[in-house]
């Protein structure tokens, strides 16, 4: 378990099926605290304003199927804004501010001395660390080929739309060269753990036996 007593800020970070939610998740059960910023998303776009704007920009064309115009569909705007570059930049000037907005709030939540993650899969593409304490920058990473294969696989998305999204990103070789700690994700569960419970180690944020 993570050290009650630390005191780091760590932006993890990685690219469509590299694996960075499951190391997130393995952190959180670990005693991190974690800002995830993909389910923050998925709270706005429940919001009367996140509906109204989309209606506004996009009509219907991004509701959920059966819904009688009360819900938005996020497989359907990932689909408008990665095929769209003013679709893409006219989401992130609704979005980002959003995000900003929920993470004050969670900053401003008592819980001193604790291992805080960032969990933000555009870090880099959005100079997301800007103005923003960040000891240390964490890639999780997976070749290409290999994400591609575990995103049809598991989340059964076309090479279409794998290739769409993917594309909008900053390739994972670069956000790694720019890292502080890679985490290689490509091999077994079991070695990704190792490697994680090493770097904890290293920083003397896990508790000894």
């Amino acid at each position: 378990m993570i050290k009650k007593d630390v005191s780091w800020h760590i932006a993890l970070t990685g690219g469509m099926g590299s694996g960075k939610s499951s190391v997130s998740a393995w952190l959180a059960q670990q005693g991190a605290r974690i800002f995830d910023a993909d389910a923050v998303v998925h709270q706005i776009l429940k919001t009367p304003e996140a509906l109204g704007w989309a209606q506004e920009l996009w009509g219907d064309a991004c509701l959920e199927d059966g819904s009688a115009g009360s819900a938005l569909n996020t497989r359907k705007i990932a689909k408008v804004v990665f095929s769209d570059i003013q679709a893409r930049q006219a989401w992130e000037g609704f979005i980002h501010p959003q995000i900003d907005l929920c993470l004050e709030h969670w900053l401003a939540t008592p819980d001193s001395g604790r291992l805080i993650i960032y969990d933000i899969p555009l870090f880099f593409e959005t100079d997301w660390g800007q103005g923003r304490r960040i000891d240390e920058i964490w890639v999780v990473y997976a070749p290409r080929k290999q994400c591609v294969e575990r995103l049809e696989q598991q989340r059964g998305m076309s090479l279409e739309d794998i290739e769409a999204r993917l594309s909008a990103q900053i390739p994972l070789e670069k956000k790694a060269a720019q890292a502080d700690v890679v985490i290689d994700n490509s091999g077994s569960w079991v070695s990704t753990l190792r490697q994680l419970e090493d770097i904890l180690g290293k920083r003397m944020i896990m508790e000894s036996d």
